[in-house]
């Protein structure tokens, strides 16, 4: 399958997955052969690092270090970003677990990480506001409870989205996210990722009461990080993020490759509800609930496909994936 197909294909992801460890593999090379004496990290320390980097899954948090000691020596902070480095070295040595369901603190996240992920998940758009909480022991263990059931539901409804997922999720981070009443500048989360944050997404969990809204969010989020693996996190279209549009999921405006993620997020959700509507693995409720949201996310899929149709400018990447979206048998 090509790395451009739109079906969920495990085999792709584990592919993406390694060209995203080698693309970091290489710029940890050219940092440490440029300024790696500088803050403790010179070749000789750091090749061990990129050595396993391209050997194996790493955990998310390792990409959210990498990230601030970029940010460190573009501000020239050698101090930070040797304290980083050494951090970088210690992420490296922890066993990456499959899938593992953490609270947002930096207990389970590791020291500094929780200020990491919330300057990433808003350094895109820091004019809006995401309120993002850490959730009690209860909830936790419900939303992990819940994950589980969903994922045994998919192993056998959808094995290849299940394959997929495993790949590209190896961290769910439950989130409290709550606006309130009189900030109108807030935007509560439903789910949040970012390919500065590989592997990992960030998931409201008091919005999923159920396998299917559980199973759709994965999906959602976990297809944004295919399109982050197939373009490296670089945009799909050649439109200034100054350009807004309409979008089919949010009430903000939205730059046109935020709408594109969006459109394309949207098939593969639908896509993932036919799979489970064509199994016979729900029960009554659940698919009168899957019925709902296919009808929903039909709709919204439709009205972002006329927007993107209409004004996108893609890459090439951006073609490819928006070609084969449209040519998927689903629709």
């Amino acid at each position: 399958m090509s790395l451009f197909s739109f079906g969920p294909d495990p085999a792709r992801a584990q592919r993406l997955d390694e060209r995203v460890r080698d693309s970091l593999a290489v710029s940890l090379s050219e940092i440490a052969h440029a300024i790696g004496e500088e803050i403790g990290f010179p070749p000789s320390q750091a090749d061990p690092l990129i050595q396993h980097l391209r050997a194996r899954p790493v955990a998310p948090g390792l990409f959210a270090i990498y990230t601030a000691l970029v940010e460190a020596a573009l501000r020239e902070d050698a101090a930070e970003a040797a304290a980083l480095a050494k951090n970088l070295r210690h992420a490296c040595e922890k066993t990456v677990q499959s899938l593992r369901v953490v609270n947002l603190t930096d207990d389970d996240l590791g020291p500094g990480q929780v200020e990491r992920y919330r300057r990433i998940i808003t350094g895109d758009e820091p004019e809006i506001i995401i309120p993002l909480a850490q959730v009690d022991e209860a909830e936790l263990l419900r939303a992990g409870r819940l994950i589980t059931v969903t994922l045994s539901l998919l192993d056998t409804a959808a094995p290849e989205i299940a394959g997929e997922l495993r790949v590209l999720v190896r961290e769910v981070v439950i989130v409290h996210s709550a606006a309130q009443a009189d900030d109108s500048a807030a935007l509560e989360l439903d789910g949040a990722s970012s390919f500065y944050l590989w592997g990992a997404l960030l998931l409201n969990s008091a919005r999923q009461r159920g396998r299917v809204s559980m199973a759709v969010t994965l999906v959602h989020e976990a297809v944004h990080g295919l399109l982050f693996g197939m373009s490296l996190g670089a945009p799909l279209v050649e439109n200034a993020p100054e350009e807004r549009y309409l979008s089919p999921l949010r009430d903000d405006l939205r730059p046109m490759d935020g709408l594109f993620h969006a459109t394309y997020v949207l098939a593969r959700m639908i896509d993932c509800l036919q799979r489970l509507l064509h199994s016979s693995e729900l029960t009554p409720d659940e698919i009168s609930a899957a019925q709902m949201a296919l009808a929903q996310h039909q709709a919204e899929y439709e009205a972002g496909l006329v927007l993107v149709t209409a004004s996108a400018r893609f890459t090439q990447i951006g073609a490819a994936a928006f070609h084969a979206m449209r040519q998927a048998t689903v629709f």
